[in-house]
């Protein structure tokens, strides 16, 4: 078992690297790097910067092993939660597979796929009422992810998805966490929505995040992106209901109300 460990968040404004070690208390980070993507308008997003900032991250003088777990977003993979009535666990395999083959909405030989058993079935021979998250990404996702690492000299242990990297870890940080809860991981082009409950996890992404937001505030302001996302972090307040602002400026008050009328289009995609 590894005493240590390098996770990788891949986000599309900026890369963010944990370092883990293992000790007598269980899991303690070590350190951490946040390495910022910045771009002057939302349409110049590149995999070269994308590239080049993992690179910085992986570089930072304080990072030391070589081998990193990578998460991919939600919003790279597709995911299927399938229920079976019975399952033998020596055609698990070969059910899935089909399962797969008939799922994805891509030809199965253009992407990598995998899966996992949700629940505690390690000792069972027949498995009763088995729910099986499905995940598939492009081989050419993949592929180009792997070939940022190469020039790195550095090995990809695995490759997990980020909403069920963060539902683990809500699980191993709560372990005593009971009832059914939501979970929102909002990201600059997405949000992902977790709903977790025993051994079970609901996932959808919704195409709402951080550069919605943003752009609400360049409308405001007919401002360039890069001066709205610089707005919306100093200045921006969400609105909780119809209750005034007392004592806030005009300025803020625009930009609070253009990012509420943003926020609660992603309410009423929860909701």
């Amino acid at each position: 078992m590894r005493n240590s460990f390098v996770g990788l968040d891949i986000g599309y404004d900026s890369i963010k690297v944990i370092e883990l070690k293992r000790d007598k208390a269980g899991l303690v980070a070590t350190n951490c790097v946040i390495e910022p993507i910045e771009y002057d308008d939302v349409k110049n997003y590149s995999e070269e910067k994308v590239a080049e900032a993992i690179a910085r991250a992986l570089k930072n003088p304080s990072i030391k092993d070589s081998s990193v777990v990578v998460s991919l977003s939600g919003q790279s993979v597709f995911t299927r939660f399938i229920k079976f009535p019975t399952l033998d666990r020596s055609k698990i395999d070969q059910i899935v597979q089909f399962e797969a083959q008939q799922q994805v909405p891509f030809p199965i030989d253009d992407v990598i796929w995998d899966y996992q058993l949700l629940g505690d079935w390690a000792t069972i021979d027949d498995i009763d009422e088995a729910s099986v998250a499905l995940v598939a990404s492009k081989k050419e996702v993949i592929t180009g992810l792997l070939e940022n690492f190469e020039s790195l000299k550095m090995d990809i242990e695995y490759i997990d998805i980020a909403p069920f990297a963060l539902c683990n870890c809500i699980k191993f940080n709560e372990p005593a966490l009971d009832g059914c809860t939501l979970v929102l991981d909002i990201g600059a082009k997405s949000t992902d929505m977790l709903v977790m409950e025993k051994d079970t996890v609901w996932l959808r992404n919704i195409p709402i995040g951080g550069i919605a937001m943003t752009q609400a505030v360049q409308k405001e302001f007919k401002v360039t992106f890069k001066e709205a996302e610089f707005l919306k972090k100093k200045y921006s307040v969400i609105l909780c209901g119809d209750g005034p602002m007392v004592g806030e400026s005009p300025e803020r008050l625009r930009i609070s109300r253009a990012l509420t009328a943003t926020m609660t289009r992603l309410l009423a995609e929860i909701s």
